[in-house]
């Protein structure tokens, strides 16, 4: 590109765009001396003028940066304040919304730990107490021989045992052995035992553990706890019962709502696991006893130790339970396993004395 003034190329400008005129810069030209010199003064009085002005402008672009930073400074100092202030409050927010939250969880404190002497003897103590006030523990589940007997553990599942006892009766007449319940048709079984819900995969368990039992063990109920659990239908909890009322075999104890809220409220265990609730009783308690005292444990909770409102005032085992409400309980203990007694044996029906 060409200078107007001069007409030589300024390299610099070579690689702008067209139309350049405006992009050009002017070159100065070789001065004669005396307009060197006055050219040089006022490039001097320039000087001087910009050196002012530029001191000037530094000086008041410092300022305008001190001001700026202090500005900056109070505005940073009144944000962290803020914050400060906000963080604390947050804070004392969330730990207060946490307090209030965990009070609603309604989550027990955690008990004070019991050594295993102690958790032993007082096993030894409520086993006394429960023998006293349910001396002939047994299964209410009604039936004459293990088919019944498995048949109808397989039906109590989410049902009670006063429903499984009313439907029984008429299905064991129709089908009276393994065999006949087997080849029965699944609509017939399912009208039978609709009352006890889920009345459609209880009729299919039933007929095909009866099924199973027909071609493998001749209608017999085996009586190891491994070939119970092979049978559809059949878990750990209905094959410690069979095993158990049925033929005296203690495979274990049996677990099933009442036992394990009885377990726990005694603090003999803190699982919810049937199993894990198993393996914590039978290790309190001698193998002779698991039968009656799973019997005696499922009997207690569901006639005195209820789910909602547990009769802890006519509880024997009140003194020896960490969850007992009642201040004072009425009467002796052997009163209380007494009136426990007469109700196990009424099935309920007993009248409260509460």
């Amino acid at each position: 590109m060409i200078s107007r003034v001069t007409g030589a190329v300024n390299p610099r400008l070579t690689s702008l765009p067209w139309p350049g005129p405006r992009y050009c810069r002017r070159v100065s030209s070789p001065k004669s001396t005396s307009g060197g010199t006055r050219e040089r003064a006022r490039a001097t009085q320039r000087a001087r003028k910009s050196g002012a002005l530029s001191s000037a402008r530094t000086s008041g672009g410092k300022a305008r940066t001190s001001g700026r930073a202090s500005a900056a400074d109070a505005h940073s100092s009144a944000r962290a304040g803020r914050i400060g202030v906000h963080s604390s409050e947050r804070t004392g927010t969330r730990t207060r919304s946490n307090a209030t939250s965990a009070g609603r969880t309604g989550v027990r404190p955690r008990a004070k730990s019991e050594n295993a002497s102690s958790r032993a003897s007082r096993a030894i103590e409520i086993e006394r107490r429960l023998t006293s006030a349910i001396p002939e523990a047994r299964c209410e589940l009604d039936h004459d021989d293990a088919w019944q007997l498995l048949v109808a553990t397989i039906l109590s599942a989410q049902s009670t045992d006063r429903t499984v006892n009313r439907v029984t009766p008429q299905l064991f007449a129709r089908y009276p052995t393994a065999a006949a319940l087997a080849a029965a048709p699944q609509s017939e079984i399912e009208a039978l035992i609709k009352a006890t819900g889920f009345f459609r995969n209880k009729a299919k368990a039933i007929r095909a553990a009866s099924q199973l039992l027909a071609d493998r063990y001749a209608g017999v109920v085996p009586r190891t706890l491994e070939a119970l659990i092979e049978l559809p239908g059949v878990a750990r909890k209905t094959a410690n019962v069979v095993l158990g009322t049925a033929y005296r075999i203690a495979s274990g104890m049996t677990v099933d709502t009442h036992a394990g809220r009885v377990a726990r409220r005694l603090q003999l265990t803190q699982h919810d696991d049937p199993v894990h609730v198993e393996r914590d009783l039978c290790a309190l308690f001698a193998v002779s006893s698991w039968i009656d005292m799973g019997h005696r444990f499922v009997l207690h909770g569901r006639y005195v130790c209820l789910a909602r409102k547990p009769r802890c005032s006519e509880c024997p085992l009140a003194e020896v339970c960490p969850a007992s409400e009642s201040a004072a309980p009425s009467g002796t203990w052997t009163e209380r396993a007494e009136r426990e007694r007469g109700r196990v044996e009424a099935r309920g029906e007993a009248p409260s004395t509460d």
